[in-house]
């Protein structure tokens, strides 16, 4: 099903998924927060195939051009304008990214305008989700951070360093 629907035609090693109607046209579409790669953004085209436009659309990349890490992501009408913005958390000094929607499908990265870079920045998020925790009628933000350790002898394809063994004394 994933070849016909044409979404093994670009993949990555996505960590976040989330499905909404980004475009407008009352379908869902489906959104892949990658790691290291390019996120990708697959808009239903109605027939039971998908197009991926995440570089057109401006969702692939940062505002500066850059794949970050992505971990986790959620959609959300964060601003009241009726459409799914997008959001993605990253590792550690990249911040989280807030690509907001235009309704058509279009996405500008606006972390810096709401201000989410530098409280995100310093830690490594995973779940997100927009909720309205306070009850006021509008979506907060809530975001699940951790931590990425890796331990080499734990690597698949590991060899373990073995200590050097000292010379005879002569």
């Amino acid at each position: 099903m994933t070849q016909s629907a044409g979404i093994s035609a670009a993949g990555g090693p996505g960590l976040g998924v989330v499905c909404a109607d980004f475009n407008g046209d009352d379908r869902p579409d489906i959104y892949v927060a990658n790691d290291g790669a390019p996120n990708l953004l697959w808009l239903n085209n109605g027939n039971g195939t998908f197009r991926e436009s995440a570089l057109l659309s401006g969702a692939a990349y940062s505002a500066d051009g850059v794949a970050r890490a992505g971990m986790g992501v959620t959609a959300g009408d964060f601003d009241g304008s009726g459409n799914e913005s997008i959001l993605v958390t990253n590792l550690s000094r990249e911040g989280a990214t807030l690509y907001r929607n235009n309704g058509r499908g279009e996405f500008t990265d606006s972390t810096m305008e709401f201000r989410l870079y530098q409280p995100t920045y310093p830690y490594t998020g995973f779940g997100v989700q927009w909720f309205d925790y306070d009850n006021d009628g509008r979506p907060d933000l809530f975001i699940a951070n951790g931590a990425v350790t890796m331990m080499e002898l734990l690597r698949v394809g590991a060899v373990p360093v073995q200590p050097e063994e000292s010379a005879p004394a002569q």
